[in-house]
């Protein structure tokens, strides 16, 4: 809540912010909040609060799916839960009072992602300077005569990042190949399920992504069609050679 004071000059003030939390009678769980989206599967921290009439809460069991993965016996209560996988996961806490009734949280659904091309995956691709025109975008272009390797792919380092893959600048340091070109195939199972994808990269110094031979994704690079000898819009700086850009995939592609 906050509050917002007009006087008779039409001079306006706003308070400080109060939050406050409107609690169901038992126990609520507060972290994650119901609908969070994970990007990964790392552990995380399920936290709940009680509030009853009278008493106090002795014991809060926590579960993810109906399967128990954590107790605490103290206020703020939490658990770790450390058996994290992708998919749609239902939490709930449990917990008794220093009367011996039971209370139940209403449920918070969360979604963990699945990651479709990992860091390390193998690419295919290809950096002999030569024009690829249009149709290499496309998902049944034949690659089948390009080289491949795990990711990062690039040559020389970038702010200290080798990469697990060397390309090929050409045989003119004076006068490197623009444009090396990269394809990675994936399969995503039940595509109804999902609600989005999520797109992360590093570049340097620019980057052009497509999905399935759409345009999903551009970052340093001129507006408009490109071609094999396009140059990026710039050259980023040390920190910006590391640094990873995302954007969301429409589920369409």
């Amino acid at each position: 809540f906050s509050a917002v004071a007009t006087d008779a000059a039409s001079q306006s003030a706003t308070s400080a912010v109060v939050n406050v939390a409107v609690l169901a009678v038992g126990l609520t769980v507060t972290a994650p909040t119901d609908g969070a989206t994970y990007l990964n599967a790392n552990p995380m921290t399920v936290s709940a609060v009680a509030a009853l009439p009278s008493g106090s809460m002795t014991n809060v069991q926590f579960l993810a799916n109906g399967v128990p993965f954590g107790t605490d016996s103290s206020s703020p209560f939490s658990a770790a839960w450390s058996a994290v996988i992708s998919g749609v996961h239902r939490l709930t806490a449990m917990g008794l009072d220093d009367a011996g009734n039971s209370y139940t949280s209403a449920p918070v659904m969360i979604a963990v992602a699945r990651t479709l091309v990992a860091t390390g995956s193998v690419w295919k691709y290809l950096d002999n300077g030569s024009d690829q025109g249009a149709a290499w975008v496309a998902a049944d272009f034949d690659d089948s005569g390009w080289t491949n390797g795990p990711s990062p792919l690039g040559y020389g380092d970038a702010n200290g990042l080798w990469p697990a893959t060397t390309n090929s600048f050409g045989p003119n340091t004076a006068s490197k190949y623009p444009t090396t070109y990269y394809r990675q195939a994936f399969s995503a199972t039940n595509a109804v399920a999902y609600t989005n994808g999520v797109l992360r990269v590093q570049r340097d110094d620019g980057v052009i992504v497509y999905l399935n031979g759409t345009e999903v994704y551009r970052q340093n690079m001129p507006a408009g069609p490109v071609t094999y000898t396009n140059f990026s819009a710039g050259v980023v700086g040390t920190t910006d050679e590391v640094a990873w850009y995302s954007t969301n995939v429409a589920r369409s592609l």
